[in-house]
């Protein structure tokens, strides 16, 4: 029996969890035009990277079902494969996502998802009113404050509650201590990285620094 779905997540929040290239991007864009590192800018991403892997964290400490969409990130992944930070996201899905998150039950069924940029909105809008569950996006959610436009709006429109990552752990995680998770998370890493080292000495996910 497949479990319940909990909530539906945009492609960006995935990017935002297992890959730190719109983060690295933002610092390049900040740091050339002579920003400070510790400006609002850097700090307003990096704070959206940080909710949005709790969020993980959180989702894989109550075994919570998520649907996503299979096409798209599979896209932008092909994209950004040669950017700097590949070597992180291939790190994260072969080691943290099978060995460290692996009790969240992330779905990405193939078989129906062959849609991107508006028909994708589309798509995840009708999948959340199916499975009459949140939409979790971090389109809108700027340095400024959250902008109720595009998907957010579509959403809204399809009376689907629509979250950012933070929201959402505020709404349904406010029990847990954020700081627990995050060390529970660093001591299952240490303990599995030379187990994970001695199966891949040969590959190049071992290699990466």
């Amino acid at each position: 029996m497949e479990p319940k779905i909990a909530a539906i997540l945009d492609t960006n929040v995935l990017f935002e969890i297992f890959s730190c290239h719109d983060v690295m991007n933002k610092c390049d864009e900040v740091l050339n035009r002579g920003g400070e590192p510790g400006g609002r800018d850097l700090a307003y991403r990096r704070e959206r990277a940080r909710a949005a892997v709790l969020l993980a964290l959180a989702f894989n400490e109550q075994c919570t079902a998520t649907y996503s969409l299979h096409t798209e990130p599979m896209a932008i992944a092909e994209r950004v494969k040669d950017h700097t930070d590949a070597p992180y996201a291939a790190v994260f899905l072969e080691f943290v996502a099978k060995r460290l998150l692996h009790r969240w039950h992330a779905m990405f069924p193939e078989a129906e998802d062959h849609v991107r940029s508006n028909a994708a909105d589309e798509r995840l809008v009708a999948k959340a009113s199916e499975f009459r569950c949140p939409l979790i996006t971090d389109e809108g959610n700027t340095a400024a404050g959250i902008c109720h436009k595009g998907l957010r709006k579509r959403a809204a429109d399809a009376g689907v509650p629509v979250y950012t990552p933070r929201e959402f752990f505020k709404a349904f995680y406010s029990h847990m201590d954020e700081a627990a998770l995050v060390q529970d998370f660093l001591d299952r890493f240490r303990m599995e990285v030379p187990a994970f080292l001695d199966a891949h000495q040969d590959s190049e996910t071992s290699r990466t620094p």
